[in-house]
């Protein structure tokens, strides 16, 4: 255990993640900081109700594949 404490890994955490063989890492500073971010993002959605991005509802739904693949295309360039 000193050996870790001296190169920091003492203020480690990992865990796996549920229903995957992946484990994830993170220092306890990090950990602080997505917990903090998170919290902060839950009083930003309740302060303002249906302005986030994945709130957001196409107000004219396509009818056909071609009008689907121009909402796509649209779409993937807003997002560039």
């Amino acid at each position: 255990m000193r050996g870790a404490r001296l190169i920091g890994l003492d203020d480690f955490l990992t865990c796996r993640i549920p229903g995957t063989e992946v484990h994830l890492g993170m220092s306890r500073r990090l950990f602080a900081a997505c917990a903090r971010l998170h919290h902060e993002d839950r009083m930003i959605t309740e302060r303002t109700p249906g302005l986030r991005a994945e709130d957001q509802q196409f107000a004219e739904e396509p009818t056909d594949e071609e009008a689907e693949e121009e909402r796509r295309r649209t779409q993937r360039r807003i997002f560039r």
